[in-house]
């Protein structure tokens, strides 16, 4: 669940909204710790082992009849026809196991660059970012994935090594691919509310009347309020928050006459702004 925000807005959504309902709230993506990622990790190993066997049955129902109808055809013919057999489920056992990794690979890639975490990462509120708080490139979902398993997964104690002596507790996967995998208690709302709690999201929403955004200043402003706001470095960023400050009170009306102070605005644009990509984002999947 998301952090107690103060006050509930939308308990008061009958009269105006709390312009301290946000104040003081730290929601900090920090380093996650192992053992939320082990548990992550057995979540996602048992979702993917289920993928692999349910990719794995076609191949072995195509094995089996192909197995019968041949053997019984050599038969037939007086003719045993071992070689040929061999190769042939040589074939069969490589594309099925092809077909088994192919799926494996997927499910990473897919759920770390669309999602931004797999299943497993957001039950237990985990994230896989870039080291400089941006979303994951596509190119550095393959990358980390292929050293997860070629890597990572084979070596286990050189990764185990680096994640206990890197600040940002990086596996070696993560620091060649430049990322890293971050923990909030507000990744594990199960309706992916990042920023503020779903009922003053929602109330809040009522009260604004937001306008539409462009998709590249969202994607912008999300890379500003992961650093601001998930990663703890707002302080460094003033200049650009008194920029974003004012691009937010444009689109979102009705924020001076509610009395919103300047955290409860930036903070709800970026929900709002990270809601507007996660639809989008489904949409295209």
């Amino acid at each position: 669940m998301t952090p107690d925000t103060g006050a509930s807005v939308a308990a008061a959504s009958a009269a105006a909204p709390s312009h301290e309902f946000i104040e003081g709230v730290k929601i900090r993506l920090a380093p996650a710790p192992v053992g939320r990622r082990i548990c992550a990790a057995l979540i996602d190993v048992g979702i993917v082992s289920v993928i692999m066997w349910i990719a794995a049955i076609p191949f072995a129902v195509i094995l089996g009849i192909f197995a019968v109808t041949y053997v019984a055809a050599k038969e037939k013919a007086g003719d045993s026809g071992a070689l040929v057999f061999l190769i042939i489920l040589i074939v069969l056992v490589g594309l099925l196991v092809l077909a088994m990794l192919g799926s494996m690979h997927a499910y990473f890639i897919y759920y770390e660059f669309k999602r931004g975490a797999t299943p497993g990462k957001r039950i237990l509120g985990l994230r896989v970012v870039s080291t400089d708080g941006a979303r994951l490139t596509r190119g550095q979902a393959i990358y980390r994935d292929m050293v997860r398993w070629y890597v990572d997964g084979l070596l286990f104690i050189p990764a185990f090594v680096s994640i206990y002596l890197t600040e940002k507790r990086q596996r070696v996967g993560d620091l060649l691919a430049g990322t890293m995998v971050v923990y909030s208690a507000g990744s594990e709302d199960k309706d992916s509310f990042m920023y503020v709690k779903r009922e003053d999201y929602l109330a809040l929403s009522a009260h604004l009347e937001p306008q539409p955004v462009p998709l590249d200043a969202c994607e912008k402003y999300l890379e500003f309020a992961n650093k601001a706001f998930l990663l703890g470095e707002e302080g460094k960023l003033t200049t650009e928050r008194a920029e974003w400050l004012t691009y937010a009170r444009r689109h979102l009306i009705k924020t001076e006459a509610l009395g919103l102070n300047d955290l409860t605005v930036l903070r709800y644009f970026a929900e709002f702004c990270f809601q507007s990509d996660l639809k989008r984002r489904m949409k295209e999947s």
